[in-house]
């Protein structure tokens, strides 16, 4: 999953970078590390209300967004 996600989450990451909503370089990897990190803690099920924001921290730093800007990711998570 990682090798097809990869690149279109790449490709909607650069519309964000466009837009002015993400800042950082090195796109590609930086979305393939978390892809590979959300995948290894939520599917083993490591969902607690600490992690989830943790995560979603971690991908704001990442991305360079706006605190709050990738608080969607919850609401997925918790579908």
């Amino acid at each position: 999953i990682i090798e097809i996600a990869v690149p279109l989450l790449t490709e909607a990451a650069k519309e964000g970078r466009e837009q002015g909503i993400i800042n950082c370089d090195h796109l590609e990897e930086r979305i393939r590390i978390l892809m590979i990190l959300s995948n290894k803690l939520f599917d083993e099920g490591i969902t607690s209300e600490a992690t989830i924001d943790v995560y979603i921290d971690t991908v704001e730093k990442m991305l360079g967004t706006p605190v709050g800007t990738m608080q969607f990711i919850k609401t997925l998570i918790s579908q």
